[in-house]
């Protein structure tokens, strides 16, 4: 089995990102990627988007949003998350 390659002081992901315009798609990611992902989104994310570069369930974003402990902003029925927020809500989690 090949183990995936991360730079020093980061964590292997397994997922991927296919649905993001200009994102490689590849089995290993680190987080500090994943962060970037999120960062350079050019608008706000929706919860599936989300949902799917954390590889986590859309129910397990809207509970995060719900009890607050992600920052996502209300418009109109919709929960939308900023990239810039949402990346460095990402950060401050990340276990070193």
């Amino acid at each position: 089995m090949i183990e995936p390659q991360t730079a020093p002081g980061t964590m292997p992901l397994l997922a991927t990102a296919s649905f993001v315009p200009g994102v490689v798609t590849t089995s290993a990611r680190t987080l500090t990627s994943v962060i970037d992902i999120v960062r350079n989104k050019g608008c706000f994310w929706n919860a599936d988007e989300l949902a799917e570069v954390l590889s986590i369930s859309r129910k397990h974003i809207y509970k995060l949003a719900k009890s607050g402990r992600i920052p996502c902003y209300r418009m109109g029925g919709a929960i939308r998350f900023d990239p810039e927020a949402t990346a460095l809500w990402l950060e401050k989690r990340a276990i070193n």
